[in-house]
């Protein structure tokens, strides 16, 4: 049976609900962003959008017991997230996943800026 090969640029939805910037978000702001979503990780890009790591729900959660809530976004979040280009087949973005390998892809167009 022949599998129909989808691309990530027509797959991905664009309205990732909390994208922080590395250098000015603390724990508090991406609390206090997101109370009530079923999002469970969060782009955490540098200046130029490109995907630094993602923070996780329980990162959240963790960091903001552990270290308190002015503490940056980038201490507690997940590492070594994988990222595929967005002209790249769905496959390739779900593989990771189906692996347990990550929580999150990233995309990111041709510049390595996150689009999803």
């Amino acid at each position: 049976m022949l599998q129909p090969i989808f691309r990530i640029a027509r797959k991905i939805t664009r309205s990732i609900i909390g994208v922080y910037n590395a250098s000015k978000a603390t724990m508090v702001k991406a609390f206090k962003s997101h109370p009530r979503t079923t999002q469970h990780e969060f782009p955490i890009v540098d200046g130029d959008g490109k995907l630094r790591d993602v923070l996780t729900r329980d990162g959240l959660v963790a960091g903001l017991q552990q270290r308190g809530g002015q503490t940056p976004v980038i201490e507690p979040m997940a590492a070594n997230i994988p990222v595929v280009r967005d002209h790249e087949k769905l496959i390739k973005a779900l593989e990771p996943l189906k692996k347990g390998a990550a929580p999150a892809v990233g995309v990111v167009d041709s510049k390595g800026r996150l689009v999803g």
